[in-house]
């Protein structure tokens, strides 16, 4: 059977309201802690000690009320997963900025671009709540009369589900909706500049936004070395991947004024993120 237009109409409708809230969201909150990568580590810490004091705890009260081994109906209990972990991760993406670079007639975005970030995850019986951010290494482009710069950071909320988690061992699929900001900066290297100038309005050179909203899909992988059958605590290492889609974006602005026209610029492509951090966790 052929799905109903009305119906997808209805879907594609709610998807869109719901990026424009967090469209929104992320420009009056998230972005704003984006623009400098040493904010995404203070939160990472800050997120680290708090999971790890909840993991530990639970751990310790595990400990206490089981047996030195357990039972096999014990072990078969004992499938979910409780704890978290920070990381700090750095990453790479597929991008598509073939709008923009035609658009300036030059190659500034690169289709590869790294990443620097960190993120947080609180897992409750094997359901896992996080939150991640991160910039992009700046783009550059300086062809003798004209510098191009473009910075480029995102932050979502994750949500995921571990579906094997044993001896420190967790794989899990997981979906996130947050939003990104991509910054072009544009300056006349060939002329002068000094505060007469300035004031004069004859500085040649200003600063574009873009913003918008994104979900994206996929799944991760997590190791913590020394982890037994019930509990651990350490170091942990692991990677996730999957796709960004943009779901919403809004025109290009100058200084708070919203501009008509220019190149699209979403975030949508692949991603595969590393993590390096500190977890704790147990099986309940």
């Amino acid at each position: 059977s052929q799905p109903n237009p009305t119906d997808q109409t209805k879907y594609l409708t709610a998807i869109r309201h719901i990026g424009a809230i967090f469209d929104n969201f992320t420009q009056n909150q998230i972005l704003k802690t984006l623009k400098q990568l040493h904010i995404t580590l203070k939160t990472f810490l800050l997120a680290f000690l708090l999971i790890f004091s909840f993991a530990a705890a639970q751990a310790q009260d595990e400990t206490e009320e089981g047996t030195n081994e357990a039972t096999p109906v014990e072990k078969e209990k004992g499938k979910r997963i409780s704890g978290g972990f920070g990381f700090f991760s750095p990453g790479v993406t597929l991008r598509d900025g073939a709008a923009l670079n035609s658009y300036l007639n030059q190659d500034l975005v690169s289709s590869t671009g790294f990443s620097l970030g960190g993120g947080g995850v609180l897992m409750i019986k094997s359901v896992m709540l996080g939150g991640e951010g991160g910039s992009f290494l700046k783009d550059k482009v300086d062809n003798g009369n004209l510098a191009l710069t473009m910075e480029s950071g995102w932050g979502k909320f994750t949500l995921g589900y571990v579906v094997y988690g044993r001896k420190g061992l967790l794989i899990y699929p997981k979906v996130g909706i947050g939003g990104y900001k991509n910054s072009l900066t544009m300056q006349k290297t060939n002329a002068l500049a000094n505060v007469d100038t300035v004031f004069a309005g004859g500085y040649t050179g200003t600063s574009l936004q873009r913003n918008g909203a994104f979900v994206s899909f996929g799944a991760g992988l997590d190791w913590m070395p020394g982890f037994d059958e019930t509990a651990g605590s350490g170091i942990v290492f692991g990677f996730d991947a999957g796709y960004n889609l943009g779901i919403t974006e809004k025109s290009w602005e100058a200084y708070g004024t919203a501009l008509n026209g220019g190149p699209s610029l979403s975030p949508n492509g692949i991603f595969v993120n590393l993590h390096i951090g500190f977890a704790g966790w147990n099986r309940q």
